[in-house]
């Protein structure tokens, strides 16, 4: 959520640096972007944690799937 709200302060800031998957959806004609291409910028990491033995909601598991398509598609 970090990095969208980023996203709305993004005119009144001047610069900031956020990830790829939040600027997928952004409004282009108020944003320029400089993608930078260094490999320490690539070691991020997410993790969805739950609880041991817990059984996932539908729309959970619809989730993550959706978030796991849009990884591999910024890859």
């Amino acid at each position: 959520m970090g990095e969208i709200v980023l996203l709305r302060f993004f005119p009144f800031a001047g610069v900031s640096l956020v990830g790829g998957l939040s600027l997928d959806r952004r409004d282009k004609e108020d944003l320029v972007t400089v993608t930078l291409e260094h490999p320490v910028l690539r070691q991020r990491q997410g993790q969805i944690q739950t609880m041991t033995g817990r059984t996932q909601p539908a729309i959970l598991t619809a989730f993550v799937d959706a978030l796991i398509d849009a990884l591999d598609q910024l890859a």
